[in-house]
């Protein structure tokens, strides 16, 4: 019977039930902690909340691996949440995404299973290191610090990158006592950092890891080697990362991922010039048996490292393409024959291969767009620069903007958009020239040719327009039939981690909307009338001259296409010299005469020229420049722009670094127009200094000149432009001191000199900004309407509003220096910045994330008649200048606005008032009396004057307009002067210039960070009244213990 009984008290199914007594009891609470509480939060937190929030981690992450659209063509990202990081950077992205029941079942297990509460110290506690040690430790649930990680990593994958970040850094603090936990969040955030484009700030956490300790770099291997690689590969260092990425790609346990590692693996050995271990990476890929779309894109990487040569690596790929599951992927099939034969020297192998990849693209995606790039770059080493046009045109709107070299891309399609007159306008001059100077019959047989090819077009899109309408009667059969359904809208597909972003931001949507495009209207150029196949412009004229309306009457059928018994009715009323089926039609467009021929000669000289200039200022080929210009002097020995083209030779030498050919076109210059002014220049021998000291010249002389037109000195306004024309003629700042130097006539009452040179102003060619204003003051003065003599006086500040001199009033009086523990950072708003509550919110989420020691006040001056925030109170002046320091090297200081930083004091605050007093405080600070720190005062004057603008604007309202009989052209004062010329290659001031942010949107929310901040403010206050207590319970005890002696 004892038998029995101790075996039915030792029953699993007892010790079950005792436990859950147990639990009840005294588990449940986290104000309590002993053995009891930590089993019961262990337990509860690792197979209830936690594992739970584990499970939709791994859920969520194998759909973004698995429904992620990446391109192989270039070195893909190392993570995949690297494409959503970027692709909502600058972006108001609301926080969340696919992982956001992670977050919630990470928060909702550190909120209800969190042990903070010391344990109970037993006597001599400190002789012992491992109660010493567990007292110093900030979490006593030993399974919590898995739900923290998961926590930050939850929020990276939701692209949340500061909130991990700061996450992260408050585990590495939580758990500094701990080594395994404490490097596992530090690796995480150089993650973070790495992912944020701050890379080089993740080097001194780095260093901080523990790499000693043989079992726990063990243990932190797979996270440290990818994080490494990641690291290396951020900054750019691929020699350093590839021993990293080997390793990671060896120890992770994903088979998706660790396909995706011997990828990147693979291209970047490939790119270092490592072939045969590129090869082997390529086919551990695909012994992983990958995606199919990796797996084909490994498969052609292995096929283009073949070590039997082109022909082999040839056969191989057009193998490839003859297969049928394949089909869908041909354009990238024939972008690797186009590079192959392109390695090989073969251009017109890779122009061909390159054009069937574009024919044959389904998807129109970044595969599409990159042979486009081939293409047109062939094209523009050939200076074949409208078909490079239409390459670069077409590739454009199908690259990624994630792509590395989208700007660059973007820039150069810009820059052949502006060559695109000039070279349409040669190529038309130089072909009806060369049809012109043929015999009859060898024109006859080319017109016959191009009527022929014509005929052809027409015929073929006659067939397709037939096509197109059998198949939409059919459809619209179809639709009519008992049964049948409304054909719906394109399905969208859902993309993992997407969640309501602005249309143009999501790279899947974009693709699906251009092929629902294309599906509907097929491949139409980006121009008017884009719905018309066929718009030739005399077509369209008569057109639309035979119908009632006008121009916007044109018939149409059902389908949008013209109305063909229209065009019918059109062909026979065509005469034959506008019938393009007719030779007529051509030879009424061949310049025949002697004086015709002359005119077309006169365009092709003048578009050369301005090609060269194109290709020079917006491309920035030097070489096709050279090549241009030297052209138009060999063709045209006495053209009119011999001048400007020898000089902009010599420039262009002078760029390449060719000075012996530069010296050449110098003297040639000097021989050919020996009494010019430029020859003059160019004769001196320090001309190439004075060239390259050039620029920053004139920006000190243009200040200058700016400073004394706003303090009424036209003279001198004059004297300096004299003086920069006469010295420097060919600056590019020339025409904005022109247009000052006229300003400066109009202040000084002299109409004729100012109507002259804005006169001469238009026949330079003024910047876009000041050519409007010209224009506007030319017809002011043909309408006869005067000038107004006087010049713009700047504000006085020392007078304060409401006619109170201020220099009565003694500045020691009303300023006080700050004291020795009232020091705070007044923070003025630009007019292009932030609003009060966006800067305390992000300084709020700067002081949270970097501010860790103490606590930082942030307060809204809302007595002040500008937006301003204090900072503060600091108790020391090193404090403050280490805060603002600190505050002005960090990233996040780009994404504030413009501010004016200076010190002020509680006393001050007060007496600063009005906007005005702000002047009066500016020169308090000049003089001397209080000197923390250097003053940014040019930015505090122009914030205050306008501000003070704006409060006079509240305060008076709109100024009455002026009679149309009495109005005045006021051009003395108050006219708008294009802001002096950049000089921050002189001097430059880091408050003045701000720098860009790698991520401009705010982590987490403001009032979040205010409760977080409190909770650690009311825990710190806490321990130091547990610490009081102990102390006075260790002088009682020691009390007993005399007394009893």
């Amino acid at each position: 019977m004892k038998a029995v009984f101790r075996s039915s008290i030792f029953h699993p199914l007892w010790l079950v039930l005792c436990f859950i007594a147990l639990g009840l009891g005294w588990g449940c609470t986290v104000k309590k902690n002993n053995s009891a509480t930590r089993l019961y939060h262990n337990l509860t937190t690792r197979y209830n909340v936690h594992y739970n929030g584990q499970t939709a981690f791994d859920e969520a992450y194998r759909s973004l691996l698995e429904g992620e659209n990446e391109s192989y063509t270039r070195p893909i990202a190392p993570d995949l949440i690297a494409y959503k990081i970027a692709q909502v950077r600058g972006t108001d992205k609301k926080s969340g995404g696919s992982f956001d029941r992670s977050v919630e079942k990470a928060q909702k297990a550190i909120k209800e299973h969190s042990i903070r509460i010391k344990p109970a110290r037993k006597p001599g506690w400190r002789k012992d290191p491992k109660a010493v040690a567990e007292q110093l430790r900030g979490e006593y649930n030993p399974f919590l610090h898995q739900s923290w990680l998961l926590l930050g990593k939850a929020q990276l994958y939701n692209a949340d990158v500061d909130e991990a970040m700061a996450t992260f850094a408050y585990i590495a603090r939580l758990y500094e006592a701990s080594p395994e936990v404490r490097d596992v969040a530090l690796l995480w955030q150089v993650r973070c950092l790495s992912l944020a484009d701050r890379a080089s700030e993740g080097k001194q956490l780095v260093a901080l890891i523990d790499t000693t300790n043989r079992s726990h770099y063990n243990d932190l291997k797979p996270l440290y080697s990818f994080t490494m690689a990641e690291h290396h590969l951020a900054q750019g260092e691929q020699a350093l990362a590839l021993p990293w990425l080997s390793l990671a790609a060896q120890v992770e346990p994903l088979a998706a991922q660790k396909a995706r590692l011997y990828y990147l693996l693979g291209q970047l050995q490939q790119s270092s010039g490592d072939a045969l271990a590129a090869y082997r990476s390529y086919g551990k890929v695909l012994s992983l048996s990958p995606r199919p779309a990796l797996d084909f894109a490994a498969r052609i990487r292995r096929a283009e490292l073949s070590p039997r040569g082109h022909t082999d690596v040839l056969r191989s790929l057009k193998a490839m393409a003859r297969r049928g599951k394949y089909r869908t992927q041909l354009d990238q099939i024939y972008y690797a024959i186009g590079s192959t034969y392109l390695s090989s020297g073969d251009t017109l192998g890779a122009i061909g291969a390159f054009r069937f990849a574009i024919d044959t693209s389904q998807n129109k995606g970044q595969d599409y767009a990159l042979a486009n790039i081939a293409l047109g770059q062939i094209y523009l080493q050939r200076m074949q620069y409208l078909p490079a046009r239409a390459a670069y045109t077409q590739a454009i709107p199908a690259l990624s903007q994630l792509e590395p070299s989208y700007k660059a891309y973007n820039y150069l399609a810009q820059g052949l958009d502006s060559l695109a007159q000039p070279a349409e306008v040669l190529h038309r001059e130089d072909s009806v020239l060369a049809l012109a100077r043929m015999d009859e019959k060898a024109r006859a047989r080319v017109i016959d040719s191009v009527i022929r090819v014509l005929k052809a077009k027409e015929a073929e899109e006659a067939a397709q327009r037939a096509r197109d309408s059998i198949a939409q009667r059919n459809q619209d059969i179809a639709a009519r039939m008992p049964g049948a359904t409304t054909p719906s809208a394109p399905s969208i597909p859902k993309v993992i981690g997407e969640s309501g972003e602005f249309y143009f931001y999501n790279y899947a949507l974009l693709s699906e909307g251009r092929k629902d495009f294309e599906r509907t209207w097929g491949r139409r150029k980006l121009e008017d009338l884009w719905r018309l196949r066929k718009h030739d412009g005399f077509v369209l004229d008569r057109i639309q001259s035979q119908l009632p309306g006008g121009a916007d009457s044109t018939a149409r059928s059902g389908d949008g296409q013209v109305n063909m018994s229209d065009q019918s009715e059109v062909k026979e009323e065509t005469q034959p010299t506008e019938d393009p089926h007719n030779p007529a039609y051509y030879l009424s467009r061949l310049p025949m005469t002697p004086q015709a021929q002359q005119e077309s000669e006169a365009r092709i000289e003048q578009n050369l020229v301005e090609m060269g200039r194109v290709l020079t200022d917006k491309l920035e080929r030097l070489g096709d420049a050279t090549k241009i210009y030297h052209q138009v002097l060999e063709r045209f020995p006495k053209t009119k722009y011999a001048e400007q083209i020898l000089y902009r030779l010599y420039l262009l030498y002078l760029r390449q670094g060719d000075e012996g050919q530069a010296d050449q076109v110098r003297r040639r210059y000097l021989a050919t127009s020996p009494n010019t002014q430029l020859a003059q220049e160019l004769s001196t021998p320090n001309y190439l200094e004075r060239l390259r000291d050039r620029d920053q010249t004139v920006a000190r002389r243009y200040v200058r000149a700016f400073e004394a037109y706003h303090h009424g000195q036209p003279d001198s306004v004059l004297s300096i432009y004299s003086e920069i024309k006469r010295t420097y003629p060919t600056s590019e700042h020339l025409p904005r001191l022109l247009f000052l130097s006229a300003m400066a006539e109009a202040s000084a009452g002299n109409a004729v000199g100012f109507c002259e040179k804005l006169q001469e102003l238009q026949t330079i060619t003024p910047p876009e900004e000041i050519k409007t204003l010209v224009e506007a003051m030319l017809e002011g003065l043909r309408e006869g309407r005067p000038i107004y003599a006087g010049h713009p006086k700047p504000i006085n500040w020392s007078v304060a509003t409401g006619g109170v001199d201020s220099t009565q009033i003694d500045q020691a009086e009303v300023f006080s220096p700050s004291g020795a523990s009232d020091r705070y950072a007044l923070l003025l708003i630009g007019m292009d910045s932030l609003s009060t509550p966006e800067l305390i919110y992000r300084l709020a989420v700067y002081n949270f994330t970097k501010q860790t020691q103490s606590l930082v006040p942030l307060r809204a001056l809302n007595e002040l008649d500008m937006p301003a925030v204090a900072v503060g109170k600091f108790t020391t002046t090193y404090a403050l200048e280490l805060y603002l320091n600190q505050l002005i090297s960090d990233d996040s200081y780009g994404t504030l606005g413009r501010l004016a930083i200076l010190p002020i004091s509680q006393t001050n605050i007060a007496r600063l008032n009005r906007a005005d007093m702000l002047w009066n405080y500016l020169d308090f600070l000049l003089h001397g009396v209080d000197s923390l720190l250097s003053v940014n005062v040019q930015v505090a004057r122009e914030l205050a004057d306008y501000w003070l603008s704006e409060q006079s604007k509240r305060t008076n309202g709109e100024a009455q307009t002026r009679s149309a009989a009495g109005e005045k052209l006021d051009f003395g004062f108050g006219t708008a002067v294009p802001a002096a010329v950049d000089t921050t290659a002189i001097a430059s001031d880091p408050l003045q210039v701000p720098r860009e942010s790698a991520l401009a949107r705010p982590p987490i929310s403001y009032d979040e960070m205010q409760e977080k901040a409190e909770q650690r403010e009311k825990r710190t206050k806490q321990e130091a009244k547990q610490r009081k207590r102990l102390k006075r319970d260790r002088e009682k005890s020691k009390t007993r213990v005399r007394r009893s002696k």
